[in-house]
């Protein structure tokens, strides 16, 4: 039986390993004429959290960014503001590989969640993501992402380690 790919789903986090996986799927993509979702996740923020818990209800929500959007100034945005120049960042990804159909989307909430969230909506042939490899301490103290994704989707899952 032949392998078919007709979508293929990069997680993307704008880190260097992120573009080696963008490339792998650009390449699975014109292969196999797939369309390609690149997918960002923005990460929910202990405030947020509170929130949800019923502290600060009646304080708006924002994000910090470490660099404001296009043309603003201020350094704290409204978290529809943040998805949005999320999805236009991800529009700017989808330009240099021509021939390859994409969708962008960005989400709000934990990583894992999204993603395997998205999985069970897009319905990929394939995920492409990166690992950036890490161990130790660092590891216990953030996990893994790639790690989570691999154990957990029902989708076959291709990893790149960073570097």
């Amino acid at each position: 039986m032949p392998i078919a790919i007709e979508r293929i789903l990069v997680p993307v986090d704008f880190s260097a390993a992120t573009a080696k996986a963008k490339e792998f799927a650009d390449a699975f993509a014109k292969q196999f004429g797939a369309e390609v979702e690149l997918l960002h996740v923005v990460e929910r923020s202990p405030y947020e959290v509170y929130q949800e818990r019923g502290f600060f209800q009646d304080v708006p929500l924002y994000y910090d960014m470490p660099k404001p959007p296009t043309g603003a100034r201020e350094p704290r945005f409204l978290v529809k503001d943040v998805l949005e120049e999320m999805r236009t960042q991800l529009e700017k990804l989808t330009v240099p590989a021509a021939g390859v159909r994409y969708h962008v989307k960005a989400l709000h909430g934990h990583p894992v969640e999204e993603i395997l969230g998205e999985i069970q909506n897009y319905k990929p042939s394939l995920v492409v993501m990166a690992t950036h490899g890490r161990t130790g301490l660092t590891y216990l103290m953030l996990g893994s992402v790639a790690e989570r994704i691999v154990r957990l989707s029902p989708a076959p899952v291709l990893t790149l380690r960073a570097g």
